[in-house]
């Protein structure tokens, strides 16, 4: 196992050029999967509310810090193997550079 910093986690998440979307995906899965583990390994709310807020600056949610708890709640009793979202993979054609920009549409 190797163990990484926050932004040594985020470079592997955000990588793209080194293979295809489709192992950018699982990159993106493990980080979000060893978060769920170091999560779950930390045993103290109090500690857990405190990593949140940490975070929370970081990355957009309409989620409240409770939906977010019941979330870690959930995953202390659950296995969870594989977790995919519904919708649709999209790209803009005129980003920077000219280079298409990346979206993703849930409701597609």
């Amino acid at each position: 196992m190797q163990k990484l910093t926050g932004e040594e986690a985020l470079a592997l998440a955000r990588t793209r050029h080194i293979d295809s979307d489709a192992m950018r995906g699982q990159r993106q899965q493990l980080v979000i999967e060893a978060i769920l583990t170091k999560l779950k390994s930390v045993g103290s709310i109090t500690k857990i509310e405190k990593m949140i807020e940490a975070i929370n600056g970081n990355f957009k949610t309409n989620l409240e810090l409770e939906d977010m708890l019941s979330f870690y709640k959930y995953r202390l009793n659950a296995s969870v193997e594989k977790i995919q979202l519904a919708g649709e993979d999209l790209y803009l054609p005129n980003g920077k550079n000219g280079k298409p920009v990346y979206y993703y549409d849930p409701d597609a």
